[in-house]
C-alpha cells in the first residue's frame, strides 16, 4: 500500500505517456550552477589591460542627450513582447539584480561599487536603478533612475533620473577626426551632475511619445595631480565650455519598439527620433539644438541561439557661435560607439555611426530559482566619423593651427569581442574588448545592450 499523499507510479506505460514539461529543459545541478555563476562573476570583476585601461572603465559619462531621453529604459515601462511567448514560470518574478563592481587601472587605481536594478519594486509597477562607484584616485559615480508604469491604463509613464560624476583625469583629444591618438592633448578634472524628468505617452502599443525637462551643471579645473601633463584649461582657455556652468533643456522624442526582449533582443526594429533645445532663459550661458536619429534591427537563426544585429546612428548639433560647450558635442569612442577607441576620442558637431554585432548563446540556466542567467558571446564591428568645420576649430573653439592641420578626415573602424550576461528580465552586464589602429584590448564594462 502507498502511504497517505503518495502517488503510485509503478505502471511504466502510464509514466511514458506523461507529456514533456518545462522540467525537461536543461538545468544544471547545484555544482554546475555555482560553476557557471562563478565564471560570470569573475568576468565581471576582471580589470582592464594595465597598458590600455581608460578613465571610463565602469564610469558612465552620458551626454545631455542620453540623460533627457532614456530610450534604453523606456521599454521596461512599455514592454514589447510578442504574443504567445511564454515566460519561465520559475523566474518570471525575479525582476531584480544586485551586482558588485570591482576593478583596477593604472589611471584609476582600485575601484569598487554596486549596481542594483528592480523592474517591479514591491509589486507597485515602479522600476528602480541604483548604481554607485568609488575609486581611490578620486573617481566617483552615483546614479538613480526611477520610473512608474501603468498610469492611465498603461498609456502614461513617468521617469526621473539623476546622476553625479567626478572624473579627475578626463582626456581631451582635440576636435574633429584627428591623428593625435593614442596619447591625449591634455587632461582635466570634471564634476558633472544633473537630472531630468520625462513624461511618456503611448497612444499605440509599440510607440511612445516623450516630453522631457532637465538641468545639468559641469565644473572643470586643473588638479595638481595630473602634472606634468598639460591641462585643458590652461592650454585652451578660450574653448567654449571650459569654464563649465549650467545647462537647462527641453526635449521631444519618439520611440517605436518592435523588439521581442530588452535583456536579449532576437528580432524586430527599434527606431528613435529626438530633438533637444537648450537656451539661457533660465540658467546658463549656452544655447544649441540637438537632433538625433537611431535605428536598429535584429534577426535570429538556429532557434534564436544566433542573433545578428545592426544599428545606424546620426546626430546634428547647431547653435550660435561660442554657445556650444565642447562637453556637449557629438563624440565617438568608448562603450557605446567605437569600442576600439577611448571615450570622447573624436568630437564634432555632426556624427555618423554604424554598429554590427553577432551574438551567440553559449549557455543558459536557472540559478537557484533566483534568476534565469543567459551568457552570450559576441563579435562586433564599429565604424563612423564626426564632422566639424575647420573655421570653427580656429575661430570658435580656439584651437591652434597644429591641431587643425592634424585633421585626417575619413571613417574610423574598430572590432572586438565581448561577453553578455543577462539576469532574467532585470539586467544585462556587457563586457567588450575592442581593437583599433590606435589601441589594443580596450576593456569596457557597461549595463544594457548597445542597441
Amino acid at each position: 500500500m502507498t502511504k497517505p499523499g503518495q502517488v503510485f507510479r509503478s505502471d511504466r506505460r502510464w509514466k511514458e505517456s506523461i507529456p514533456d514539461t518545462p522540467r525537461r529543459q536543461f538545468r544544471p545541478s547545484t555544482g554546475q550552477a555555482w560553476y557557471y555563476l562563478l565564471w560570470a562573476v569573475i568576468l565581471l570583476l576582471l580589470p582592464p589591460s594595465p597598458a590600455e585601461a581608460d578613465s571610463e572603465y565602469m564610469i558612465s559619462e552620458e551626454t545631455i542627450a542620453d540623460m533627457m531621453v532614456f530610450e534604453e529604459h523606456i521599454p521596461y515601462y512599455c514592454p514589447a513582447s510578442y504574443p504567445g511567448q511564454p515566460r519561465r514560470p520559475d523566474t518570471k518574478k525575479r525582476q531584480w539584480t544586485l551586482l558588485p563592481l570591482i576593478g583596477f587601472g593604472p589611471g584609476t587605481g582600485a575601484m569598487a561599487g554596486l549596481t542594483f536594478s528592480h523592474r517591479n519594486l514591491l509589486w507597485s509597477g515602479v522600476t528602480l536603478d541604483l548604481s554607485g562607484l568609488y575609486g581611490l584616485e578620486g573617481q566617483q559615480s552615483l546614479g538613480i533612475s526611477v520610473g512608474k508604469r501603468g498610469l492611465a491604463k498603461n498609456r502614461l509613464l513617468l521617469l526621473l533620473r539623476a546622476r553625479f560624476l567626478v572624473n579627475p583625469e578626463r582626456e581631451f583629444y582635440g576636435l574633429g577626426m584627428n591623428d593625435l591618438g593614442p596619447d591625449p592633448l591634455t587632461k582635466h578634472a570634471i564634476q558633472d551632475g544633473g537630472g531630468a524628468l520625462t513624461l511618456g505617452w503611448r497612444p499605440v502599443k509599440r510607440a511612445t511619445f516623450n516630453f522631457s525637462i532637465g538641468a545639468r551643471n559641469v565644473q572643470i579645473w586643473c588638479p595638481s595631480r595630473i602634472e606634468p601633463d598639460p591641462c585643458t584649461e590652461k592650454e585652451f582657455p578660450t574653448l567654449p565650455g571650459i569654464e563649465g556652468g549650467w545647462v537647462n533643456y527641453v526635449g521631444l522624442s519618439i520611440v517605436w519598439d518592435l523588439t521581442d526582449s530588452i535583456v536579449r533582443p532576437t528580432r524586430g526594429w527599434r527606431l528613435i527620433l529626438k530633438a533637444i533645445h537648450t537656451n539661457n532663459l533660465l540658467v546658463g550661458r549656452y544655447e544649441f539644438t540637438r537632433f538625433l536619429g537611431d535605428a536598429s534591427y535584429h534577426i535570429s537563426f538556429m532557434d534564436r541561439r544566433l542573433v545578428l544585429g545592426l544599428r545606424l546612428n546620426g546626430e546634428l548639433i547647431t547653435g550660435p557661435d561660442e554657445r556650444i560647450p565642447f562637453w556637449e558635442l557629438s563624440d565617438m569612442g568608448g562603450r557605446s560607439t567605437l569600442r576600439g577607441y577611448p571615450p570622447h576620442r573624436f568630437v564634432g558637431t555632426t556624427r555618423l555611426l554604424a554598429n554590427g554585432e553577432v551574438r551567440y548563446r553559449l549557455t543558459e540556466f536557472d540559478f537557484y530559482h533566483l534568476w534565469h542567467v543567459r551568457i552570450d558571446g559576441a563579435l562586433f564591428g564599429d565604424g563612423g566619423r564626426v564632422f566639424i568645420d575647420d573655421k570653427d576649430l580656429i575661430s570658435e573653439f580656439g584651437l591652434n593651427q597644429e591641431v587643425v592641420d592634424s585633421q585626417s578626415g575619413g571613417f574610423r573602424y574598430s572590432a572586438g569581442a565581448g561577453l553578455h550576461i543577462g539576469f532574467s528580465e532585470s539586467l544585462l552586464a556587457r563586457i567588450d574588448v575592442g581593437f583599433s589602429e590606435e589601441n589594443t584590448a580596450l576593456v569596457f564594462l557597461s549595463f544594457g545592450q548597445i542597441f
